[in-house]
């Protein structure tokens, strides 16, 4: 009787679509109002997509992960 082989590759991959934030009035925020916001607000990166919906993709994809290997 022969017998078949099934070979499986799984590549899950993301663009968190970040776009880099580095100058405030690109917010709207003058530099002066800026300066004295500085402990409320860190420049970084901005998502597309919200928190709440890349936090259920990261479980999803550590979920895979997990129950695959």
């Amino acid at each position: 009787m022969a017998k078949e082989l099934l070979l499986v590759s799984l590549r899950m991959e993301r663009n968190p679509m970040a776009i880099p934030i580095t100058d405030p009035s690109k917010l709207g925020i003058d530099l002066k109002m800026f300066k004295k916001l500085d402990d409320h607000i860190e420049l970084g990166p901005m998502y597309v997509v919200p928190k709440s919906k890349r936090e259920i993709l990261d479980r999803l994809a550590e979920q895979i992960i997990t129950d695959r290997f």
